[in-house]
C-alpha cells in the first residue's frame, strides 16, 4: 500500500540466501483533493505559521497548493484571494485571483487570508500580523499627542493644560514619534534634544522625551536629531515675557546701577524698567509709576522715566522709584553722591 509519491524499489530479504530486488516503481500523487496556502511553489515548502509575523517593510508569497488525501503535492491551482472579512482588511494583495499572491505589507493590523478554489474550497491562514517597519521620519509631539505648530508661550508659565503645548503655557512635556515608510507609527527611540534658539532650555537633551521650559524672549523651535540622520523640528515657539516680578531703576545706556556721581548742577535721566523673573523687560504702568528723591530735584514725580538734578552736594542722597504694580515699597533705588561744582560764573 502506498502514500507517498516517489520512486522507489521492493526489496526482499529471505531468511537465507540473497537479497532481491525489484525495478524502480514510481508512484503518482493522487488526485488533488485539498488546497494548502504555503510558501514555495513547487510543494516544498510549508505552510504559514501561525501567527505569521511581518512589518511594513515586508513582501511575502502565497502559494495555493494542491495535495492529495495523502498529502503529496498535485500541483499549483488559480484561486481567489482576500483577506477574511471577520478582520481588518490588511490590503496590499497583488491580484486577485492566480495560483500565488505577493502580499506587499503596508497596513498594520492582524488578519487571516483566503485561497478559494472552484472545487478544492476555502482554505484559510492563520493570522498574519503585521507590525510597523523601520523608523523613516519623525515628528515632535506633545502630551496630548499632538504635533507641535506655533504657540506663544509665556516665560515662567504653568504647565500646559492637558499636555497640549498652545498659548499662554510656560512648560510643556515632548516626546518624538518616529514613522515607517507608510505612515504607520513606529517607536523611534532616543533623539538629541536642542533648541534652534536660546528661549529656554530642554531637559534632559537626549531621550526619547523632554521637557521645554520658556524663560528668554524671542522666536525658536525645539529640535530633535535621531542616529539615522533624521531631524524634526516643532513649529515656531515664540516666549513673550512673564509676570512682574522686579522694577529696576535703569540709566540711559540700560544699567542698573547701585551708585552714580555727579558734579553738583548736573543731570542723569533715570528710567523704571520692568523685569520678569527671567530678566525679560515686563511693562509698566507708568501712571502707577512714583519716584521720589532724598536730595535734589527730580523733573517729575510720576511716569517711566524721571530728570535727576544733582542740587544738593553730599554723598549718600537716594533717589527711589515705587509702583502699585508691584507690592513692596521702594522697588529699587540708586545712591547719589553729589561733588561740589566749581564756580563756573559770577552774578
Amino acid at each position: 500500500h502506498t502514500t507517498a509519491a516517489g520512486v522507489g524499489q521492493v526489496l526482499a530479504t529471505p531468511a537465507t540466501g540473497a537479497e532481491d530486488a525489484t525495478g524502480n516503481i514510481t508512484v503518482t500523487a493522487g488526485a488533488a483533493s485539498q488546497l494548502s496556502i504555503e510558501d514555495a511553489a513547487d510543494g516544498s515548502g510549508d505552510p504559514f505559521p501561525d501567527p505569521f509575523v511581518s512589518t511594513a517593510d515586508d513582501e511575502v508569497r502565497f502559494y495555493a497548493i494542491a495535495r492529495d488525501a495523502a498529502g503529496n503535492f498535485s500541483g499549483y491551482e488559480e484561486a481567489t484571494w482576500e483577506w477574511d472579512s471577520g478582520c481588518d482588511d490588511l490590503g496590499g494583495l497583488s491580484v486577485a485571483s492566480g495560483t500565488s499572491v505577493k502580499f506587499t505589507a503596508a497596513a498594520l493590523g492582524t488578519c487571516q487570508l483566503r485561497a478559494t478554489h472552484g472545487t478544492l474550497g476555502t482554505v484559510t491562514t492563520g493570522d498574519v500580523t503585521v507590525g510597523p517597519g523601520e523608523v523613516a521620519s519623525i515628528d515632535i509631539l506633545d502630551a496630548s499627542g499632538a504635533a507641535v505648530t506655533a504657540a506663544l508661550l509665556k516665560a515662567g508659565g504653568t504647565e500646559c493644560t492637558g499636555g497640549a503645548c498652545t498659548d499662554g503655557c510656560g512648560t510643556c512635556a515632548l516626546s518624538v514619534q518616529g514613522y515607517d515608510a507608510d505612515g504607520n507609527p513606529a517607536p523611534a527611540g532616543s533623539v538629541d534634544w536642542s533648541l534652534t534658539a536660546p528661549i529656554g532650555n530642554v531637559a534632559p537633551v537626549s531621550g526619547s522625551s523632554t521637557v521645554l521650559t520658556a524663560t528668554t524672549v524671542g522666536p525658536g523651535h525645539v529640535s530633535a536629531s535621531h542616529s539615522n540622520g533624521f531631524v524634526a523640528q516643532t513649529g515656531e515657539l515664540t516666549v513673550e515675557a512673564g509676570d512682574l516680578a522686579e522694577i529696576q531703576i535703569q540709566n540711559s545706556s540700560g544699567q542698573s546701577p547701585v551708585q552714580i556721581s555727579l558734579l553738583q548742577g548736573r543731570t542723569e535721566e533715570l528710567f523704571a524698567v520692568g523685569l520678569d523673573a527671567f530678566d525679560n523687560p515686563v511693562g509698566l504702568t507708568c501712571a502707577n509709576v512714583n519716584w521720589t528723591a532724598s536730595a535734589g530735584d527730580l523733573s517729575s514725580a510720576t511716569g517711566c522715566s524721571t530728570i535727576y538734578t544733582a542740587s544738593v552736594a553730599g554723598a549718600g542722597h537716594t533717589v527711589s522709584v515705587d509702583s502699585s504694580d508691584l507690592s513692596g515699597s521702594p522697588d529699587d533705588s540708586v545712591t547719589v553722591n553729589v561733588v561740589a561744582g566749581s564756580i563756573d560764573e559770577l552774578h
